[in-house]
């Protein structure tokens, strides 16, 4: 994925994303862990990469909690 990006910036083609409709209560706070949890537990979530000295280096930061960003879009009804 660097390579491509470094090849073609700004290309969206792998880029994935999902919407999720919920029925029923929902426990953001829950969800909201559920997700800090996931992104602590996977180093995955929290790694980026760039070009150092013509080399590909890995950075893994640190967990943060917030990694769940919620909109509220009653209003659109």
């Amino acid at each position: 994925m660097w390579l491509v990006h470094q090849l073609h910036p700004g290309l969206i083609a792998y880029n994935a994303q999902v919407a999720v409709h919920f029925t029923g209560p929902l426990d953001v706070e829950a969800l909201r862990r559920s997700f800090d949890d996931i992104v602590r537990r996977h180093e995955l979530y929290r790694t980026s990469l760039a070009e150092k000295d013509g080399r590909i280096v890995q950075r893994i930061h640190d967990a943060a909690p917030g990694a769940l960003r919620l909109i509220d879009l009653e209003a659109m009804k």
